[in-house]
């Protein structure tokens, strides 16, 4: 595991990942990538890092520049606004 040589050789390292908003840590839920990111998150926490956060991320607004943009998430992005405010 990539993450378990970076603890090994700088413990004083922060460590960012980038998870999930479903993720489970007690791997009881019943989507299974949910599962796995909160097995990861576990397993990272228990490395010897200075720090280690998680962010469980739910919607991430697609760029103007951005190409390929699923048509839901185009979509979602014209009523995000209505339901979470800055």
């Amino acid at each position: 595991m990539f993450a378990k040589e970076l603890a090994y050789l700088n413990p004083e390292l922060v460590f960012f990942y980038l998870s999930g908003v479903y993720a489970n840590s007690s791997e009881n839920g019943k989507i299974m990538w949910a599962k796995i990111k909160g097995k990861t998150e576990r397993a990272l926490n228990e490395l010897h890092f200075k720090a280690v956060y998680s962010f469980r991320l739910g919607f991430i607004i697609p760029l103007k520049a951005q190409k390929n943009v699923r048509l839901i998430y185009k979509g979602l992005k014209l009523i995000y606004p209505f339901f979470f405010s800055k």
